[in-house]
């Protein structure tokens, strides 16, 4: 099978968004006539072939309508299809759409699903830009008539492309949207959630247990940037880096000896099903008496390991499985498409 070259491939796609461009800043937005083709090929510095291709593009995209003796008319903006870009991670062709444990406020458990549904009750379609590289996506976005462009968990080494594509002057309403640390403190402008550290309110649950000896399974780092190390020391607790545990699965028996050895009558144990699996094997071999409180991320995880992996929790005292109450908080998703409607209602004030 034939492959196009990649050179001429970035031309054709240029003389679309050129032919976009045109319609765009010559007001057809009630719909009107295009000049003759070899006029149009004239004005965007192009062989008539190259121009017949580019808007054929526009034909099968529904923003223009041949007529066998008269030429191309681009169809009014009220009737066209409105649709938004859509690139997940890192443009990979085959993405992994996950979901959360808990609900947002809005009833969403897949950011995905809250995208596309906020964008449809905006009557709005979704289309999806799955590309190798950040500049490739770009191209196909400004090609394609789409009416803004969402980003949603973008990768860090994306981050200097999606800069540059904020500061052009003649891009699309665009939209980052990432809970990645690392992608919210690069530069770029970032849709994030506003919320308290879920640490925190891990960490002041914990306490209000009466826990006065713990582990934490995961970076003291973390803790300490998270403010839930501040919280743990203001309530009268010495707690140090020995208080952490960071190792694999492979040395789960390593925080069985800690427990033993330091008395902690609680864990705040992070990590998915798997980590989850060794954790509670390993402290199922404990005495009964020694055997320690763990807190798990939410209720909703908890319920998850209780219906699709009960025999991770089995053999451990249910009332020593314990979790805050779920955060209940915006999907980011809605957040993003907020973000997006409000830069498209400003572009058409």
């Amino acid at each position: 099978m034939s492959q196009e070259n990649p050179i001429q491939a970035k031309a054709y796609l240029r003389n679309i968004a050129r032919l976009q461009a045109y319609i765009r800043e010559n007001d057809y937005r009630d719909g009107g006539w295009l000049p003759a083709g070899r006029k149009m090929a004239e004005l965007m510095g192009t062989s008539h072939l190259t121009y017949v291709r580019a808007i054929k593009f526009l034909e099968n995209e529904g923003i223009v309508k041949p007529f066998a003796n008269r030429g191309h008319y681009v169809i009014p903006e009220i009737l066209r299809c409105q649709k938004i870009g859509l690139i997940f991670h890192g443009g990979e062709h085959v993405p992994f759409l996950w979901h959360h444990y808990t609900k947002s406020k809005e009833g969403y458990m897949s950011d995905v699903s809250a995208i596309v549904e906020t964008l449809a009750e905006n009557h709005f379609d979704t289309q999806l830009i799955q590309m190798p590289s950040a500049q490739q996506a770009f191209e196909i976005a400004q090609a394609y008539y789409m009416k803004g462009l969402i980003w949603f968990d973008p990768q860090l080494k994306d981050c200097d492309a999606i800069r540059a594509y904020q500061q052009c002057k003649d891009r699309l309403p665009f939209v980052v949207a990432s809970a990645d640390s690392q992608v919210i403190v690069s530069g770029i402008d970032v849709v994030k959630q506003e919320t308290t550290d879920h640490l925190c309110q891990r960490v002041a649950y914990l306490l209000k247990q009466d826990h006065r000896r713990f582990l934490f399974q995961g970076s003291y780092d973390k803790l300490k940037a998270s403010g839930a190390l501040k919280q743990i020391t203001q309530a009268g607790i010495k707690f140090t880096r020995h208080d952490c545990f960071e190792k694999s699965f492979l040395n789960m028996h390593e925080l069985c000896e800690l427990i033993t050895a330091k008395g902690y009558t609680g864990i705040l144990a992070n990590g998915h099903m798997d980590i989850m699996m060794y954790l509670f094997e390993a402290l199922r071999t404990l005495p009964e008496k020694s055997k320690p409180e763990v807190h798990l991320h939410s209720k909703a995880f908890i319920q998850v390991l209780q219906t699709r992996v009960p025999q991770i929790l089995a053999g451990y005292p249910k009332s020593k499985i314990l979790a805050p109450p779920d955060p209940s908080q915006s999907s980011l998703g809605v957040l993003a498409v907020q973000a997006l409607l409000g830069q498209i209602r400003d572009q058409t004030d």
